[in-house]
């Protein structure tokens, strides 16, 4: 959790009032998924049973993801989080005296 920066990019989408979501396509997007529950409608509760019936009874598939546990361990390993983990340390604790004084303190930092 501590261990990668804040996505700047991501913050800054989901600060914005109204999340940047334009009103002028809600009619247009009504309309579609109107028209898609419509056409293809939810299933009747037999057909969903029987559906789920049929996939409890196959056989135990036998996917080896052996490679992509590899991988996901060589990636972990080469990754040194030290540093960005000391970096949001010293955040965190500037966020807590910022908590503590009850203060803005100095312009721009936390």
């Amino acid at each position: 959790m501590l261990s990668s920066p804040a996505n700047a990019d991501l913050v800054e989408k989901y600060a914005k009032a109204g999340r940047g979501r334009p009103w002028f396509f809600r009619p247009v997007r009504w309309a579609v998924a109107s028209y898609e529950r419509w056409n293809h409608g939810p299933d009747s509760h037999a057909r969903a049973a029987a559906s789920l019936d049929a996939l409890i009874g196959q056989r135990p598939d036998d996917f080896d993801n052996t490679i992509y546990l590899k991988r996901a361990l060589n990636e972990f390993e080469a990754d040194d989080p030290t540093e960005r983990l000391q970096s949001n340390i010293l955040l965190l604790k500037r966020l807590l005296e910022f908590v503590e004084k009850g203060s803005l303190g100095e312009p721009g930092s936390p």
